[in-house]
Formats: structure tokens, sequence, C-alpha cells
């Protein structure tokens, strides 16, 4: 939470970075316009302006019309609005505006939360000795709709709620008196402040270490300004980002040049954001006005460097299958138990949470599946009953789907890697509790245990051009003796004192829908399976001791029972 002397002099800091002094503002016209406010006409004392096609009006009189409570200060040119339970603080000629939600402490004094700034197409000005906003723009920052009729050429303001609380006393005017931490530049758990020297290590190892530097000096108004509100975000967002202060002279140093050369530009403008991918790939923010976009750069960055897999990427891999509705629709229908994830690759927050369900799929070894509602809009036409999650704002969510439909369970939008592996691990440990052996998922009771199902692309990619030694079981669940047989062998090789050396015990079911393409024959070939020996109706062991698929070993025992595997396994890694 800021005070509102902090937000009052952020804002009379930000005049100086986004207002050139050389601009020249557009002289306003009169406008033909008309304005209704909840359905009664606004007539306003003085005329409606027309600037660059934006409407703009008296604010006093607009503001309070609307049941705002204005308050203007002549020395600092600011004018602060409270509308309910929110704010907003926006000074003559400069097109930030700050705004968000406030409450008050037990000394009465305003603490503002949700604090956010935008840049307006028009800044508030003074026509005479009258104050004028952007209609459209003060109507949305609090929150109401406009609509605009362009025959008749008026403004409809709509959903104005009423306040009956009493105005409440005015906020303090004394630019002078700003809160103790104004400028602070210390540390927080987010927010390291760092010298150059040990940026520049970090910077020479930055392919391997990815950072996000701040690049201020403390001794501006701008950095005054803005540091602070990166501080929060960084904070807010738990994610590390560095500052190095230029106000230091120990970074000015002769030996620290390299800092300048490297991150500064011509038109460098104070402060700037560092997003540094590497050595050779340093990408910037420049005074950071819109916190929301300097969020959402973030966002994207920590999902690139957490997960490896670029944002947005919706490509499929060994772990994250894109389905389509019908192939869906059969697998419920067969009663599989399965993930799904329902997405929209439109939409931001898909773009950035599908990277991180992927890199968690590929983590655990464990298949996800994806629906693209964009590509499949009308999937819910063949399945009915996930016709409740076609909802654009709670997009994407995990669903895990086990054979009993009623105790399926929702996950949305996991934000880190280990939050959606902890969601796919919980599916894997409960699974045999809502069911019976569909799937077998009995058999994968944890990531990391020595017995899992598998995808056989999934474990070709895994295991080409290793030097680990590996088990593969190949059965098919189609038949029941399989069924029985893999259930009980599981319990077998869970029982086992495996060595260190044996990475896992594979189990690929040729018939699987859930861990297709598993039935297509040429996707055995690189396991050198020929044609004599490739015969789905009886379950085959290949032990491939380090790695050397040339080398492998066969076992088809017979008759197949879990006890005889157990006792060929035993043997062969012992």
């Amino acid at each position: 939470m800021k005070k509102i002397s902090l937000i009052l002099a952020l804002i009379m800091a930000l005049t100086s970075i986004l207002v050139p002094a050389t601009s020249v503002a557009a002289a306003p016209v009169q406008a033909n316009a008309n304005v209704v406010i909840n359905g009664v006409p606004f007539f306003p004392t003085l005329p409606l302006l027309n600037v660059e096609d934006r409407l703009i009006a008296p604010f006093r009189q607009f503001g309070e019309t609307m049941g705002a409570t204005v308050y203007w200060d002549g020395p600092t040119r600011r004018i602060t609005t409270l509308f309910g339970s929110r704010y907003s603080i926006m000074q003559i000629d400069n097109p930030v505006v700050t705004y968000g939600t406030f409450t008050r402490n037990a000394q009465n004094e305003l603490q503002f939360t949700d604090s956010r700034t935008q840049v307006l197409e028009v800044a508030p000005r003074l026509v005479g000795d009258n104050t004028y906003i952007p209609i459209r723009a003060f109507a949305e920052i609090v929150g109401v709709d406009v609509n605009w009729v362009g025959h008749t050429n008026t403004a409809f303001i709509t959903g104005i709620p009423v306040y009956d609380t009493p105005a409440p006393p005015p906020p303090p005017t004394n630019n002078n008196n700003r809160p103790d931490n104004f400028g602070d530049f210390s540390n927080t758990s987010f927010f390291r402040i760092m010298s150059s020297s040990a940026v520049r290590n970090m910077h020479q190892d930055s392919n391997n270490n990815p950072f996000v530097l701040v690049l201020y000096n403390s001794d501006l108004d701008s950095s005054k300004a803005i540091v602070p509100n990166i501080q929060d975000l960084a904070q807010d967002l738990r994610f590390r980002v560095y500052g190095v202060d230029m106000a230091n002279t120990n970074n000015r140093a002769q030996d620290n040049n390299w800092l300048w050369q490297t991150f500064r530009e011509n038109q460098f403008v104070d402060p700037t954001v560092y997003f540094v991918h590497s050595r050779d790939i340093v990408r910037q923010i420049q005074a950071p006005a819109n916190m929301d976009e300097l969020r959402d750069r973030i966002e994207r960055f920590r999902t690139e460097v957490e997960t490896g897999i670029e944002f947005g990427d919706f490509r499929n891999t060994s772990y994250f299958i894109n389905r389509t509705d019908a192939q869906i629709r059969n697998m419920i229908d067969n009663n599989d138990e399965f993930i799904l994830v329902l997405y929209d690759s439109r939409e931001r927050d898909s773009m950035h949470y599908v990277p991180i369900i992927k890199a968690a799929a590929e983590r655990a070894e464990f298949v996800v599946y994806g629906l693209d509602i964009d590509r499949h809009p009308n999937f819910h036409r063949n399945v009915e009953w996930l016709s409740d999650f076609d909802r654009a704002d709670d997009l994407p969510i995990m669903l895990l789907i086990y054979r009993q439909r009623n105790q399926m369970r929702e996950r949305p939008q996991p934000n880190s890697v280990q939050r959606a592996v902890t969601y796919i691990n919980e599916f894997i440990n409960n699974s045999d509790q809502h069911s019976s052996g569909s799937q077998f998922n009995d058999i994968t009771r944890a990531a990391g245990s020595n017995f899992r199902n598998y995808n056989i692309n999934a474990l070709r990619s895994r295991y080409e051009g290793t030097t680990n030694s590996f088990v593969i079981l190949l059965y098919n669940s189609a038949y029941a003796e399989h069924r029985t047989m893999i259930e009980a062998f599981a319990d077998e090789v869970h029982s086992m004192n495996l060595p260190t050396w044996m990475s896992r015990v594979y189990a690929v079911n040729q018939s699987s829908n859930n861990f297709s393409p598993n039935h297509v024959r040429e996707n055995f070939d690189w396991l050198a399976i020929n044609n004599a020996r490739y015969n789905t109706s009886r379950p085959i062991m290949v032990f491939v001791p380090n790695g050397d698929i040339a080398a492998a070993e066969w076992h088809e025992p017979s008759p197949a029972t879990a006890a005889n595997f157990a006792v060929r396994l035993s043997q062969w890694v012992h």
C-alpha cells in the first residue's frame, strides 16, 4: 500500500520524463457533442471541447455529476478524484494517470492499493482558468461504461453506482510531506542492489544465468518516481530483479565503464529495465511508466527462463500433445484416465501458462493432452460435460480426468513449473484410488517411481545416444491377461531394490489411446524389433544394457506371469 503523498510525488516526477519541454499541444476546438450520464443529459456551464478527436469536459462539474469527489492542488497542478473505493490522480499536461483503489487507516489517512499507471492519448489541460479532462479515459478508469453514438454525436455513460457515504476529507497536498521510504532503494526480498562489477560477472555468465537489471540514478526524480514501483512489482511477482545505482561513485569508476557502454543507448532514459537473455541478446524498456506492460514483460521473461520454452509456444512435444475434440471424446468414451489442458491460443493467459504446463509434463515424464478451443471452438458439442469450461477468462485449466467422471478435478493456471508438476503427481498418486486399472496408472504411483507407463516416442527421445541401462515391458491392454499381469508385475517392481545404475523400468501399452502413438508399428523400429518378434498378443520384456539397443536382450516367458518377469528382471540387474 502507498500513501497518497508518495503517489503525488511520483506523478510530479513523471512529468519531467514523459512530457518533453518542447512539445506543443493541439489547440482545442468547441465540440458539437452531447453527454448523457446514467440516462440524464449533462449540461456543462462551460463548453465541451475536441482535442485530437477526443472529447474533453470541464473536470470538476463532470466528475461531481458522476458522483466523484474532486480536489485541485494549484501549486502542483494535480487533480485528485475519489469515487467510491477508487481513486485517480492526474496532472495538467501530463499524460500519465495513476489510479487504483483506496482505503483509510486508523489515522484516516488514504492508503492506496492495486496502484497502476496509464498513458492517456490526451493529457488533462487548462483552458483559460478551467481544468479539462478526457471524458472516456476518466470514465473507464473509474470503472463505468462509455458508448459513443456517432449519428447523434452523443457519449452515453452508464453503470455509475450511487455512493451515499459522506465525502472524505481532502488528501494532503504538502509536496514536502513525503513518506519515510520515498526514494528508498534498499534491498527487498526480490529487488537486489548490485555493484556494476557484480553485474559484469553476471553478464559474462548470462548464457547460463539470464537476469533482469534496472539501471538507475537515485539522485534523479525519474528514478525516485519509478524504481519503488519496480521494487513492488518484483516483490508481487516473486521474481528477482537486480538494480545498479549509477549515483554510487563506485559504479562510475574507470574499470566499470563497461556497464555504461554495454547497456546505455544514445537515447538512454533514466531508469531503464534490461532483460538479459544472454550476453548478446539484451532487450530494454526505458522509463517504464506503465506497470501493467512491465509486469507482462517480466512474466514473459520468467516463463522463458524457467521453462526453456518460448512464451506462447503451443507446439507438441513428447509429453504435451494436442488432441482434437473427437479424439478427446473417444478417450472419455473408453473410460481412459488422463490430464487434459483446455486453452485458447489467442489469449494471453494461455500463452503464458501452457509453456509452464509443457515444461512440467516433461519434468514429470508424463503425457498431458491439450485441447485448443480456438481451433476447436465447438468441442463442447461432442463432449457435452466439458461445456462449463468454455470460458476464456478461466483458461487454461488442467483437468485431472479419472475413470469416474464425477471425481474429475480442476486445476487452473499453475503459476510455476513446480506447481504444475504437483498437479501431475496428484493425478499419478490418486488415479488408482479412482478406478480399477484404467490405463494402469497404478504403476505410476509417484514421479520418480521405478515403474512408469510411457510413450514409445518419448522413450526413444529420452534414451537415444545415452549410456543408461533400462528395461521396457511391451504389453497390450486389449488382452485381459495382460492387464492382470501388468498390475501384478508393477507391485513386484515396487518391492524390488533396484540398483542405482538401473534408471527405470518402463511399460509401453501398445494399444493405449492415452499413450498414442504406441500402436503404430514403425515407432518400434528403433528397438530393432523384427516381424517375427513383434506380436501384440503377448507381452515382451526388453533389457537394454548401457543404452546399447543393438545389444538388447529379449525375454518372452511362457507362461507370461508377473513372477516370471520379475525373476528375469532380478537376474538382469543383480
